[in-house]
């Protein structure tokens, strides 16, 4: 009974990822679906757009969560980050772990990131991921990872991003990691953000998100997103409590059900 109940995890980790394709971790991002490629600041954005970390009004640590998704606590996801700002460049960095007894993945992240004119940046990245499977091993591959940003108007931005750059091989199969393409605009003012990122990740079909940011008082943002393929909608809300921000985010995937996320922001 208990290798069935193994089995039946591994296979719904398995099922989760060839589903969803990457699910890159930050609250505020998932209750936008990943649909801020161009802009958010947040410091969970280096994970989609390493340029993001730019915007920072300021310097961040950041938590994110989700302790069972879709039900399953053995599919737990943690990671931290940390963006600082240094003499006008920007430098972030960060930790994700994901998974359980029989398959879990460690990836480390640092990004640096600078201006290169008035409106555009430019944010590189490195990761490395470590990857093991009970009685198997384990296997680390490292990839660089890129993102630009450009500001078309004072309302409007574009972003573009690549994750894996050098489409690299991990372990002895020499199995290919995903590479994930996104592109995206963002349409602000001071209260309403709104989203349309388009992303290919490699064996996964194009996905279109949509999502939404708006300022309801100065203390409290409500949060949606959307995405297809499959359709998926979530929510969430922002609260701040200087110097800290309380994120909580619920996602629904129809195969596989709700996944609820937890973010904690320290702004210095």
């Amino acid at each position: 009974m208990l290798r069935a109940t193994n089995f039946y995890i591994f296979f719904c980790c398995i099922l989760c990822q060839c589903l969803h394709g990457q699910i890159l971790p930050g609250a505020k991002q998932v209750a936008v679906e990943h649909s801020s490629v161009a802009y958010l600041q947040d410091g969970m954005s280096l994970f989609i757009n390493p340029a993001l970390i730019t915007q920072m009004p300021s310097n961040e640590f950041s938590c994110y969560y989700s302790p069972a998704p879709f039900g399953l606590p053995e599919l737990k996801t943690a990671a931290a980050s940390a963006y600082q700002s240094v003499s006008g460049s920007h430098v972030a960095a960060a930790v994700t772990a994901y998974g359980f007894s029989l398959y879990n993945r460690i990836t480390f992240s640092a990004v640096y990131a600078a201006q290169i004119s008035g409106r555009a940046s430019l944010g590189l990245g490195l990761s490395s991921v470590t990857i093991t499977i009970k009685n198997y091993g384990n296997a680390t591959a490292i990839y660089p990872n890129a993102g630009i940003t450009y500001k078309i108007s004072d309302e409007i931005s574009w972003g573009a991003a690549i994750q894996n750059l050098t489409n690299q091989t991990i372990g002895k199969s020499k199995a290919h990691l995903p590479v994930l393409y996104n592109t995206g605009l963002s349409f602000g003012q001071e209260e309403l953000h709104v989203f349309a990122a388009i992303e290919k990740e490699s064996l996964v079909p194009v996905q279109l998100h949509i999502g939404s940011t708006y300022r309801v008082t100065g203390n409290l943002e409500l949060l949606i997103g959307y995405s297809g393929s499959p359709a998926q909608l979530s929510c969430g809300l922002e609260l701040l409590v200087k110097p800290a921000s309380f994120i909580y985010a619920l996602s629904n995937n129809p195969e596989l059900g709700y996944s609820h996320q937890l973010g904690l922001r320290f702004i210095y």
